[in-house]
């Protein structure tokens, strides 16, 4: 039932109207290009402008380069500029999440006494997994996320790792053989620095579950060593320093004004006192907003039991995980809800555990639970794919229908220079990137103009685009405009 699920939920996905140009997309996938053609690899930089008065701005990127290393490395493999390709780096961190939660949630069911595991003639282990992960794509954040150039799931997928590694790392028993916690070291710290040079710092909450952990879970602050945290936090810090200080070496205004300041000051301390404890408010509803209708469920799991229960429980590790996620983001300045995308793999855990278990005699059966759930995952990814204002426009459809048509009639190895085409994915659909508009002697020696409509008189379009978004003129910002593919000469 999973494997036929996300069959049919990745084909609505991708088959439905591309939302490349909505939500930032076309920024992180101009990074990816940046990379493969001028091998910026520490800080790639944007190829487009925000304003007509900075007609030859290239932004470098606001967020480490995880995501665009997996991209840039997607596109040399497959030499294709294809949207599935560009977002490449989501579906295979959706795949390792996934593949988390049914290795986790069998694992702790293992390890339960007879009261807290699903009745025999309700599920086996491994259908209890099945359920879980079926909960996970359940919800419209996944629906969402696991086919968007961003990079929430692939961070989703390392925080994910990070916490299985430490949860069996503080499960261990006390006298394990050096050898068998090796591979499991090695995934915690690895996952850590790949969290890190994801998103930053949300790696963070990694180190903070392993802590608490260690006193809450394994019952002995001392735990904390099975980790090999004395080796493992200096070697993910390292590789994460080494990035950042490239960068600053690189261009220390950014790293300075940007990295840090916006993206890590201004987040946790924007808004001031009231904004910080307005977060303690918004990002639990947030949680129950993005996992709806199974954010429900975790909270009845939570109200199961008395809290001074919750850690001594099998499911322990999981309510730890979800109550952290969520208070740690709660002081995050910013109450963006993909913010606590990270914690919904473990929380499908807690919702497929009150589901088979909680309810007792009246608890449903693994094939129930799973056909709910898989009802449910079809609406989300019709909606994700067909119903949400990207797909209702159509706007990133007309920019992938103008890519086709240029390439039939420019081909692949022409030259093309882009002036005044604005913020959209144009450029990287077409496998260029162009920072910033071009220098007259670029025009002069190329063999294609791509331009808004509306700019060239003197002169008839070889073909011309649908209104293609945030397209930028000399004179004003419009929502949409036609582009024209002209030849030069």
């Amino acid at each position: 039932m999973l494997t036929a699920l996300l069959a049919v939920a990745l084909t609505l996905r991708l088959s439905g109207p591309s939302d490349l140009y909505d939500n930032d997309q076309s920024k992180t996938i101009a990074y990816s290009a940046d990379i493969v053609h001028h091998d910026r690899w520490l800080l790639p930089r944007e190829n487009m402008r925000r304003s007509a008065a900075q007609p030859h701005d290239a932004i470098p990127a606001t967020k480490p380069p995880m995501y665009n290393w997996i991209g840039a490395l997607a596109i040399k493999v497959t030499g294709r500029w294809d949207e599935w390709v560009l977002k490449l780096p989501s579906l295979l961190g959706a795949a390792f999440a996934l593949g988390a939660i049914l290795i986790a949630g069998p694992w702790l069911m293992r390890r339960a006494d007879d009261s807290q595991r699903p009745p025999p003639d309700k599920t086996q282990p491994i259908g209890f997994g099945a359920v879980c992960a079926l909960i996970w794509l359940a919800c419209y954040a996944t629906a969402k996320l696991i086919y968007t150039a961003r990079p929430d799931m692939l961070l989703t997928a390392f925080m994910t790792g990070g916490w299985a590694a430490a949860t069996v790392l503080l499960k261990s028993a006390e006298d394990a053989p050096a050898r068998r916690r090796l591979p499991w070291q090695l995934l915690l710290w690895g996952a850590t620095a790949g969290a890190a040079l994801t998103k930053g710092v949300p790696a963070v909450v990694i180190v903070i579950y392993l802590v608490l952990g260690s006193k809450l879970i394994a019952g002995r602050w001392a735990a904390v060593r099975r980790s090999g945290i004395a080796w493992g936090l200096p070697l993910a810090a390292g590789l994460f320093g080494a990035w950042a200080w490239s960068v600053y070496r690189i261009d220390p205004q950014h790293f300075k004004q940007v990295l840090v300041g916006d993206e890590v000051v201004d987040r946790v301390s924007g808004g001031g006192l009231w904004h910080l404890l307005e977060g303690l408010l918004v990002m639990p509803l947030n949680f129950l907003h993005v996992f709806a209708p199974w954010s429900v469920i975790v909270v009845l799991a939570y109200a199961h039991m008395k809290p001074r229960k919750w850690f001594g429980h099998a499911l322990g590790p999981v309510f730890l995980w979800v109550l952290l996620m969520v208070v740690v983001f709660s002081f995050s300045g910013s109450t963006r809800a993909d913010y606590i995308a990270p914690a919904l793999p473990v929380a499908s855990i807690a919702a497929g555990w009150w589901l088979l278990t909680a309810l007792g005699e009246r608890s449903f059966s693994s094939t129930r639970a799973a056909l709910i759930a898989a009802a449910v995952a079809i609406g989300m990814f019709v909606y994700a794919g067909w119903f949400t204002p990207a797909g209702r426009t159509g706007l990133g459809e007309n920019v992938k229908q103008f890519v086709q048509q240029v390439r039939e009639h420019a081909g692949d190895g022409s030259s093309i220079v882009f002036i005044n085409t604005g913020y959209n994915p144009l450029q990287t659909l077409l496998g260029r990137h162009q920072t910033g508009n071009p220098t007259s002697q670029q025009i002069e020696q190329a063999d294609w103009l791509i331009i808004p409509m509306e700019q060239v008189l003197d002169r008839e379009p070889i073909i011309i685009s649908r209104p293609i978004p945030e397209v930028i003129t000399d004179e004003r910002d419009r929502d949409t405009l036609p582009l024209g593919l002209f030849r030069n000469h």
